[in-house]
């Protein structure tokens, strides 16, 4: 899939239908933004890498999804590999979205 929407609809779909999420406009194909009454999640697609960056509804500060795991200590930073492609990011979301969204009361 090259189409950042169709990413977000049939990947991501538990994120609307499970957890809240909205979707944002942002007005670029390139980016795609999810928000709850928590959090925002940001999707990436550059060519042929794609990525994931959390921000917390308080403040303006996009954290890589791979930084946060490592900072909340869900991931060990040496185990952890840092690719860029929609699946690998996909399971690493699914996998811990609760503990993400528990650090973001």
């Amino acid at each position: 899939m090259d189409n950042l929407n169709e990413i977000i609809d049939v990947d991501y779909d538990f994120l609307i239908e499970k957890y809240g999420f909205k979707k944002l406009n942002t007005n670029n194909k390139y980016t795609y933004v999810l928000k709850n009454s928590k959090i925002k999640i940001r999707f990436i697609l550059d060519r042929a890498d794609f990525f994931i960056d959390i921000m917390d509804n308080k403040n303006d500060e996009w954290i890589e999804l791979y930084k946060l795991l490592i900072k909340l200590n869900v991931v060990d930073s040496g185990k952890i590999k840092p690719i860029n492609k929609n699946k690998y990011l996909k399971s690493l979301l699914s996998k811990y979205i609760n503990e993400i969204l528990e650090c973001y009361k």
